[in-house]
């Protein structure tokens, strides 16, 4: 059956996904198509906007045409892997460079600096992945306990996407078996890491701790919680004042900023002025509820766009393609960077920051000679986040998204060389990746960001112009 597109209620979902036309599965508010990939970008959040795409393989001539090749041997296994790569003015740099939440994906990096989008080397070997490819749908292990072998990943629902196979899978229930390769990714662009958002926690800024059910934890977010006391109960310190969120309405919750960083939802409420933001997350059962100025806020933030700068423009300056500051226009020789300013900054106003994904299916049969498998990459998509500085906030921010359009020949070899070397070098399986780039795919989300302009603008990537 072959997948349909859908949209009800502002998000696009598609059909087709199981056996059962009534199924759908969503895609987001804004949706794409690339051959016979469906693509949809969920922006409920400012971070991490979440990515999913569906992958036709019954319909796909590319599936089709490798069939006929080995008829005997035909595709038994699709999903999808995802590769990165930061790019600065079209130079590769490397993850640990550009740093913020890409620092730990260097171990999977390869000659030319791109890098697996995949749970590190250690959650991998605990996960029992090595003799494995590195489809994305196995970081579902990291959140998902029921999921303990490979054929529970051709399920359809799977909290990071699901495992195709032509053929019934045992153990697998027919009536919820996927229809079709899927990924449901998170687009790690923060230069905030967990760490510096916990070193803004202290006791003086702690409002509110809950104890929740076991029921209420399972059924609701740490956040849906914590805004829910607030808008109905006063804070414990001041019992006799209202809800601090009584006024809230669901208005407001559209201007709400929000954001997932490690453990750690940060809610910017909506204040023209001097906006507060929420810091909520879960510890030992209970959930904690700190309130952060703008000016906590602002020390995270002021310096981390500046630092990747600099780091960058290090990193150009070593491999030879720093170019110098671009001079002002008419006579007159170029103005110096001001003190401590990157020598890049000028130019980084520019979309010149990009953060590139490649997203594509892969299939492996069954070798006529010897049993192992052989692999093919049969259709992918390339995209882009966009990143821009402003001088004047020394914000270096994900401002634009890069529609997706078909990608090229890839080379898949260095990529899977990179995992099994992290893999089985002493040195580097122990490495791990916060467990939150690709949990908080997961995450349930509330209307958030739609009401305040959060939602970046999607260009063209050959004009550089919004789509609209």
């Amino acid at each position: 059956m072959a997948l349909r597109l859908a949209i009800e209620g502002g998000q696009y979902w598609v059909t087709g996904v199981v056996d059962d036309p009534a199924v759908r599965s969503l895609l987001g508010q804004q949706s794409f198509q690339v051959g016979d990939h469906y693509i949809g970008f969920d922006q409920r959040f400012s971070e991490p906007v979440t990515v999913r795409a569906y992958f036709d393989a019954a319909s796909s001539p590319d599936v089709a045409r490798e069939n006929a090749k080995y008829p005997k041997y035909r595709l038994n296994q699709i999903g999808y892997l995802q590769a990165m790569r930061v790019e600065y003015a079209g130079v590769p740099i490397p993850p640990d460079v550009f740093g913020g939440r890409l620092a730990d994906r260097w171990p999977y990096a390869t000659p030319d600096d791109r890098f697996l989008d995949f749970m590190g080397p250690k959650e991998a070997i605990d996960g029992r992945l090595l003799p494995y490819y590195p489809f994305y749908a196995y970081n579902g292990l990291l959140q998902d306990g029921t999921a303990l072998r490979v054929e529970d990943f051709y399920a359809f629902g799977r909290p990071n996407g699901s495992l195709f196979s032509p053929r019934p899978v045992q153990g697998v229930d027919p009536s919820e078996q996927a229809r079709c390769a899927s990924i449901t990714a998170e687009v790690a662009t923060g230069l905030i890491t967990a760490e510096e958002v916990s070193n803004a926690l202290m006791a003086e800024n702690l409002i509110l701790t809950l104890t929740p059910t076991e029921a209420e934890l399972g059924n609701f977010e740490p956040y849906q919680l914590a805004l829910n006391e607030l808008r109905t109960r006063p804070l414990p310190g001041a019992p006799n004042a209202p809800a601090p969120l009584a006024t809230f309405t669901d208005d407001d919750a559209k201007k709400v900023r929000a954001q997932v960083i490690g453990r750690y939802v940060l809610l910017t409420l909506p204040d023209d002025s001097m906006p507060d933001t929420l810091c909520v997350y879960e510890e030992d059962g209970s959930v904690l509820v700190h309130l952060l100025t703008v000016y906590e806020m602002d020390e995270m933030w002021d310096q981390a766009g500046p630092a990747a700068l600099w780091r960058i423009s290090d990193y150009l300056d070593s491999i030879g393609r720093l170019r110098p500051p671009a001079p002002p226009p008419g006579r007159g020789r170029a103005k110096q960077p001001l003190r401590g300013e990157p020598p890049i900054a000028q130019e980084a106003t520019n979309p010149v920051c990009k953060l590139r994904y490649w997203t594509f299916a892969m299939g492996t049969r069954l070798r006529p000679r010897g049993g192992a498998r052989a692999r093919v990459v049969l259709s992918g998509f390339t995209w882009a986040a966009v990143y821009q500085y402003d001088r004047d906030t020394d914000h270096l921010d994900f401002t634009a998204i890069e529609v997706p359009k078909a990608m090229g020949a890839f080379e898949l070899d260095p990529l899977l060389a990179a995992y099994t070397d992290a893999l089985n070098d002493p040195e580097l399986r122990g490495g791990t990746i916060d467990l939150s780039n690709f949990t908080a795919a997961a995450l349930r989300r509330d209307n958030f960001g739609q009401g305040a302009g959060n939602s970046v603008p999607f260009i063209d990537p050959a004009t550089g112009m919004d789509i609209g």
